[in-house]
């Protein structure tokens, strides 16, 4: 059962854990961070969204409101628990083949498990498809996936940025030779990621990555994400299409790092098609060191204020090429 919270014009339920992800029918409702905002915002609702929930850890309670008043009784509530429906963990040589994962927190998580493939699989509603974990993770493939989740970038940058939302459709934190080929990437923060923002001078990972055949549409954020060593990380013939920032390379602290044969159109990013190296933090005098090469892509956008290239103060060229 829903009360009515005149003070927030919003209503609440019981429950004793938050949820991993909540959508209306298969339009997802937008989460304000507790940390950040209380009950009351949803009634000013500063992201704009359709429909929004905060979960009052205090008073145990899930508090929602929509645009268009009603009683979420009757907004076909699809509510989920659940962080990762399917957890291999450290299991090695699996095949997961043509399941649909939906409404979860993350579709599959891998966790320091190596050579097992993810294919032919649809994932919807969730706020990470395929996440790979732990330099023990090697050797991974995802192939041949339909990867889509729900209003994510119907929201302002400044409303996903740094927060639950920030997360890739496919994700290597993880070993080297993990793969990423011929999967259809939409509505995501980003595309595919292949980093770890505190162990970027770490060579036990993501080197060998490959990344090639995908399909990335309409991404806040970039559609490959690379960040640390990055040795022989490989993003070829894949098609980019109405995104932000198709290509971040940022930083490549060793590499080298390719980027062939693409083909990009309608970002709308001002940083261009390529974002090349920002400051390590823990580092910030380090100058970057990794070679990054750059050939045979093709970028097109309609925007006459967008850059081609945003290379970053203190990158040396001769490291960069074209």
């Amino acid at each position: 059962a829903w009360t009515y919270d005149q003070a927030s014009d919003s209503y609440w339920t019981p429950s004793k854990s938050t949820p991993a992800y909540v959508a209306s029918g298969e339009e997802q409702i937008y989460r304000y961070s507790e940390a950040k905002y209380t009950v009351n915002d949803l009634k000013t609702n500063p992201a704009n969204a359709n429909g929004c929930w905060i979960y009052d850890k205090v008073n145990w309670r899930i508090y929602m409101r929509f645009k268009v008043a009603k009683n979420p009784k009757d907004a076909d509530l699809n509510v989920s628990f659940v962080n990762e429906l399917l957890n291999l963990g450290a299991a090695n040589w699996v095949v997961v083949d043509g399941l649909k994962f939906q409404f979860g927190g993350t579709g599959v998580k891998i966790n320091a498990g190596s050579d097992n493939w993810i294919t032919m699989c649809m994932f919807r509603n969730c706020g990470a498809g395929v996440e790979v974990y732990k330099p023990e993770a090697k050797n991974n493939v995802i192939q041949y996936c339909d990867l889509a989740d729900s209003m994510v970038t119907s929201w302002a940058w400044s409303f996903v940025k740094a927060t639950y939302y920030e997360r890739s459709a496919i994700d290597f934190s993880a070993g080297w030779g993990n793969i990423a080929r011929y999967n259809v990437i939409k509505c995501f923060f980003n595309g595919i990621g292949a980093g770890i923002w505190d162990k970027l001078y770490d060579e036990a990972y993501n080197g060998d990555v490959d990344a090639y055949g995908n399909d990335i549409e309409d991404t806040n954020d970039d559609s490959w994400e690379p960040e640390g060593t990055c040795m022989n990380t490989r993003f070829f013939k894949n098609r980019i299409s109405k995104v932000f920032h198709p290509i971040s390379l940022a930083p490549i602290t060793i590499g080298p790092s390719y980027v062939i044969y693409n083909t990009f159109d309608g970002f709308s990013g001002g940083s261009g098609a390529y974002k090349l190296n920002v400051a390590p933090p823990d580092d910030p005098n380090k100058v970057l060191d990794g070679y990054i090469y750059i050939y045979h892509n093709t970028a097109y956008t309609e925007n006459p204020d967008n850059n081609a290239f945003s290379i970053y103060e203190g990158v040396p060229y001769s490291r960069i090429k074209f």
